[in-house]
């Protein structure tokens, strides 16, 4: 069993150029409840790819310290603008030894990838809301359009 929580960044500041974005205080506030939320809920990843991009670098900083147990990431450069088609290959070439994959990212990537793993549930991700789900295979590349089942979905 493979399992995906996908993470849009929370709320960020329009007065940068785009990957320079910083939260606002408001998305500051944001990430850390959704942390503290997740962390209560027992979540946990094995690993965290994450977009480069200054909002989601440091909605993943913040959201990850709220989390108790230990979890690797990476800074992924495919994951800022990026296509379902770019995502789908991150989550296709993933090491089979990491059984839940996390991936904090942007729309509208994250909202189709969503709509794509899973045809009976509709998500459109808001700023820092998490959506995860299982897939019924031991390897990555199995992952495919309309295999996931929906477990959770958060809106802070």
């Amino acid at each position: 069993m493979k399992t995906i929580t996908l993470i849009r960044h929370s709320h960020a500041d329009w007065s940068s150029p785009d990957i320079e974005r910083p939260l606002t205080e408001a998305g500051r506030a944001l990430a850390e409840s959704t942390g503290q939320s997740l962390d209560q809920s027992a979540w946990h990843a094995d690993h965290c790819a994450i977009s480069p991009a200054v909002r989601t670098q440091q909605t993943a900083e913040i959201l990850l310290s709220q989390i108790k147990k230990p979890i690797t990431t990476r800074f992924e450069k495919s994951i800022y603008e990026a296509s379902t088609e770019n995502l789908f290959n991150l989550i296709q070439t993933t090491s089979n030894k990491i059984s839940h994959l996390c991936i904090i990212g942007h729309n509208p990537g994250l909202t189709e990838l969503a709509n794509l793993f899973d045809s009976q549930h509709w998500v459109n991700l808001a700023p820092a809301d998490v959506v995860m789900y299982q897939f019924e295979t031991k390897h990555w590349e199995k992952v495919c359009t309309k295999t996931g089942q929906l477990k959770s979905l958060k809106n802070p």
